[in-house]
């Protein structure tokens, strides 16, 4: 899986993944947004990644689930340029006995993008002028 990044106009971006496309930013400081901001898409993949590996976790043991939301409230902090704390809530329509609950909720830490951003990955960045 890659990402390729492109700039449209301004502080406007498209990524794409696989076929698919998400939009950032605008194409000038007096223009309205016309996507998320890249900060936030990173709060919406912790959500829906969790929200995926939950239904996917309890399908898998045969557990009926019925509507899912995740609400998720991060801290940031402006100074540090980064979020400081990523909290989340969520609510799950389904009939859980209390170990079926506490599983249930140790799946929820473990989504592929919850498990990258808790173990950082090495980062490296090559600039090349064209």
């Amino acid at each position: 899986m890659s990402a390729k990044i492109e700039r449209i106009e301004g502080t406007k971006f498209r990524a794409n993944v696989g076929g698919f496309e998400i939009v950032t930013g605008r194409v000038s400081d007096d223009a309205p947004p016309e996507g998320m901001a890249a900060g936030a898409v990173l709060f919406a993949a912790i959500g829906l990644c969790t929200g995926t590996r939950l239904v996917e976790q309890m399908r898998n043991r045969g557990w009926e689930v019925g509507a899912v939301r995740v609400n998720v409230k991060p801290k940031v902090s402006k100074d540090m340029n980064r979020a400081t704390e990523i909290a989340m809530e969520v609510e799950l329509e389904a009939d859980l006995t209390e170990e079926q609950r506490l599983e249930t909720l140790r799946e929820a830490g473990r989504c592929f993008v919850s498990n990258t951003l808790k173990n950082t990955p090495e980062f490296r960045v090559e600039l090349k002028l064209v």
